[in-house]
């Protein structure tokens, strides 16, 4: 009977986790909160709280306002800046250019949607009437069930590309990916770097459509396993976090999906990653997930600077704490919030310097 009672209820929200599953009681729905790490932008532990949230959560969509940035009454660290006017000019401008190169190519939007409330909803809704238009990435995989945090694949008409640009100024969600590939393909294509398994056994979501965090995990690939990824496309169109356009150069010689277990690190929907590479994301996402919390708890240390100015300053100041072995957490947070509000460089260094 209980089986019976929470069918019914995905069957009135289809995508969506159950009522016991955003509570966090459901043992069945794989779709709550805590039922997958996210490898991206991280929590970082204080004490019993947690300092900020996770930026790409893999949550419930029946929550949306929790991810919408613009919808918190405070100052919110937004993470990237408005997109640039000719944003959308060089993206046409890019994507024409390769079509010189590959002139089957085709442009599909790459969707992370859960900054943005109800479009992860209405993504799914999408890719179930309309699946040679859109398609979820975990469709078909391990990670079906999850589908309602899924990354999608869209095709873009020319039409409809500023549209789809400003409804992308909510966060880091939106990137355009160029390709000889179908819809079908790439989707598969993207599914195999779905999750990161770690040394220890645990599988991560890995959140290629979350513009700040992709380049790292570019990064943080084996070269076997970034020359299987870059295979899969002729250009990857990255909105930077000026709101600038940023391009990922492919290789587009793919092998098909079957080849993905003889590449070395490479695993079903999966590929295997080292501590080495945990590190490099961690320490990339550590200064997303302060200056978030302290757009919450602090935005007067915030000020009125770019979210780009806020990053890059505090990355600096993140790099000086390591280097005088001030540990993670509280001390690593308060000391940032004073550093951002110091009149100079010099004294934010100065700061840090005499921190006990």
């Amino acid at each position: 009977m209980a089986k019976r009672r929470h069918d019914r209820r995905h069957q009135r929200q289809p995508g969506r986790a159950c009522g016991a599953a955003r509570r966090g009681g459901c043992g069945e729905c794989a779709a709550a909160p805590a039922a997958v790490p996210l490898w991206g932008l991280q929590r970082v532990r204080v004490g019993r709280s947690q300092v900020g949230q996770r930026l790409s959560p893999c949550e419930s969509l029946s929550k949306p306002q929790h991810h919408h940035l613009t919808h918190q009454k405070t100052v919110m660290y937004r993470i990237t800046d408005p997109h640039t006017p000719d944003l959308g000019d060089r993206i046409r401008q890019a994507v024409e250019a390769c079509l010189a190169q590959y002139p089957d190519s085709s442009a599909y939007a790459l969707i992370d949607p859960t900054l943005v409330a109800d479009w992860g909803a209405l993504l799914w809704q999408a890719a179930q009437d309309q699946p040679d238009q859109v398609q979820s990435v975990y469709q078909d995989t391990p990670l079906a069930e999850l589908e309602a945090c899924s990354l999608f694949l869209a095709r873009v008409a020319r039409k409809d590309l500023e549209q789809l640009l400003e409804r992308g100024q909510a966060g880091p969600v939106l990137s355009f990916v160029q390709t000889t590939l179908s819809l079908e393909q790439l989707r598969q294509h993207l599914a195999c770097f779905a999750r990161a398994r770690t040394p220890d056994g645990k599988w991560l979501l890995a959140r290629w459509g979350c513009t700040v965090v992709a380049p790292v995990l570019v990064k943080a690939l084996t070269p076997a396993q970034k020359s299987r990824f870059l295979g899969g496309f002729a250009a990857w169109y990255l909105i930077n976090r000026k709101g600038q356009l940023d391009i990922v150069n492919g290789s587009m010689d793919a092998p098909s999906a079957a080849a993905d277990l003889e590449t070395e690190g490479m695993l079903e929907y999966g590929y295997a990653v080292d501590d080495d590479a945990l590190a490099l994301v961690a320490d990339a996402s550590e200064a997303d997930v302060l200056l978030h919390a302290l757009g919450t708890q602090q935005p007067h240390a915030l000020g009125d600077r770019p979210a780009s100015m806020l990053h890059s300053m505090a990355r600096q100041v993140l790099a000086r704490m390591r280097e005088a072995g001030i540990p993670e957490g509280v001390a690593r947070l308060e000391l940032l919030a004073r550093a951002l509000q110091q009149p100079s460089a010099q004294a934010s260094r100065a700061l840090i310097q005499g921190h006990p």
